[in-house]
């Protein structure tokens, strides 16, 4: 009876966000202020269960009071945050990983999580990395939840926070022609 309901509630999502798609990919085929009615019209910030966000994003990380600004990565499997100064130690006989990360004003806030896991990341042209996996609580939007991350030297980067598939799947429609939408 569960499967039946969690394969209902995927259909039902992917028939709203097909339509939405469909109704969007009309709205290119007309003119200028037409074009702006469709685009109210179809607008929503919810399809079904799923919130749609946009390429960019504000997450917080409410255990730590820290809110980053995020890249939504459709095609990284996993969520990847900026830490720095990464260092494993044992407590109770268990793997675990100090770290620290920046604040909104740059601020280095210190970190200590058991490891979940160690994460093989295969990179395209580099070679792959191995990195420390952890849970922290992560809020996006309306969407509060507990989401695997893996630490990595993001600082090159535009983004410290990337979200990947695995805290999209079920939770998010992403519209990459919006940005911070969950405001």
């Amino acid at each position: 009876m569960t499967n039946n309901k969690k394969t209902m509630k995927k259909s039902t999502s992917a028939v709203f966000g097909t339509l939405l798609l469909l109704s969007l990919a009309g709205c290119q085929s007309m003119g200028k202020h037409e074009v702006e009615e469709c685009a109210e019209t179809v607008s929503a910030k919810q399809v079904g269960d799923q919130i749609i966000i946009g390429a960019v994003e504000e997450v917080e990380l409410p255990n730590y009071k820290v809110s980053l600004n995020a890249r939504i990565d459709t095609g990284a499997t996993t969520t990847s945050i900026n830490a720095q100064n990464i260092k494993k130690f044992e407590r109770d006989g268990k793997k675990w990983v100090k770290f620290e990360i920046h604040n909104e004003s740059g601020k280095l806030v210190a970190v200590e999580k058991p490891v979940s896991r160690m994460v093989n990341i295969k990179r395209h042209g580099a070679e792959d990395q191995i990195r420390y996996a952890v849970k922290l609580k992560l809020k996006l939007g309306k969407v509060n939840t507990v989401s695997e991350v893996t630490l990595a030297d993001r600082a090159k980067f535009t983004y410290p926070l990337l979200i990947g598939r695995s805290f999209l799947t079920d939770m998010a429609i992403v519209d990459v022609s919006k940005e911070f939408t969950t405001k």
